[in-house]
């Protein structure tokens, strides 16, 4: 069975990303959405025969330079499906899986006070950025991408 872009989108990446704007604490959840959000890079690549050496190439030299948000979901998407980044290791925000944790919200650091309407968990690299809105923005940006290439608005480089 073929998938084209669009369903690929509706049936495989959203649906990852949904379950972690659902439950922004679970991990498992964190690594499934990075993990679609990668791959739907590299369908972009094939689908729009992008002129890059492979997906990889279109993914280091087009889309991260146009994108922290997905740079950091990419590099994640790496590190945690391959336990550790050997190759451009200096480069990479997140080196091991180990850097995504999850931490609560409701203690202010700086004040340790309590506040209950912030008590919710999230993932976070260790860095301290919260992994969440940073799907949510690859998300976007990859949409719009396709978008782009679907309307021959933008033709990489």
């Amino acid at each position: 069975m073929d998938i084209n872009i669009d369903e690929f989108y509706d049936n495989i990446v959203s649906p990852f990303v949904r379950d972690f704007e659902r439950e922004p604490s679970n991990l498992r959840y964190s690594y499934g959405a990075a993990w679609a959000l990668d791959s739907f890079a590299s369908h972009i690549f094939y689908a729009f025969k992008v002129p890059a050496k492979d997906d990889g190439d279109y993914k280091e030299k087009i889309l991260r330079p146009k994108s922290n948000a997905f740079k950091l979901v990419s590099n994640i998407s790496t590190a945690t499906k391959h336990a550790k980044i050997t190759r451009g290791r200096n480069k990479a925000k997140v080196k091991d899986s180990s850097e995504l944790v999850s931490e609560h919200d409701g203690w202010h650091s700086n004040f340790y006070i309590y506040d209950p309407n912030k008590w919710k968990y999230s993932i976070r690299v260790k860095s301290g950025e919260n992994v969440l809105p940073m799907i949510l923005e690859a998300e976007k940006f990859l949409l719009e991408e396709m978008r782009n290439l679907q309307n021959g608005i933008e033709k990489p480089k």
